[in-house]
């Protein structure tokens, strides 16, 4: 449960920091009400590392996504489906001689 509240204030103070940047004032007080959230929930501070905002998390995903496709793909994006290196296989074989 206390993940699912503590992700819940991060959406909110995202979506109110995204309505407080653009000016949209009353869509602001209106949402701050609805949620029962402060008046200063969404204000960006002097820190920042904390100041995420809808874009920048986006162009975080975005650059995680490409960046795990290279390592899958590498430079060549076009083989999907294809690992970069075949796995190797391995073959054991086990001789048991009758000693009897």
């Amino acid at each position: 449960m206390a993940a699912s509240t503590s992700i819940d204030a991060l959406a909110s103070a995202l979506v109110a920091r995204f309505l407080r940047t653009n000016n949209y004032t009353e869509t602001l007080g209106a949402f701050l009400r609805e949620a029962s959230l402060a008046a200063d929930v969404g204000q960006t501070s002097g820190d920042d590392t904390n100041n995420w905002s809808i874009q920048s998390l986006l162009e975080e995903k975005k650059a995680f996504d490409q960046s795990v496709n290279f390592e899958r793909y590498g430079a060549n994006s076009s083989e999907k489906g294809f690992w970069t290196v075949p796995g190797q296989i391995l073959l054991i074989c086990f001789f048991v001689f009758d000693t009897s």
